[in-house]
């Protein structure tokens, strides 16, 4: 059975949550396509 090696404080869960809901922000974001497409060149190059 898998045990992990941490425990969960309330710090940790606090900046998870805070990362979640950053997640989710960006992810409603609409971008124009022109900002996709340059997003997605530069990815690419990366």
């Amino acid at each position: 059975m898998f045990n992990p090696e941490y425990h969960l404080t309330d710090k940790i869960v606090q900046m998870l949550t805070t990362i979640a809901e950053g997640r989710a922000v960006i992810e409603r974001a609409r971008l124009l396509p022109k900002q996709e497409l340059r997003l997605r060149r530069q990815a690419l190059i990366r």
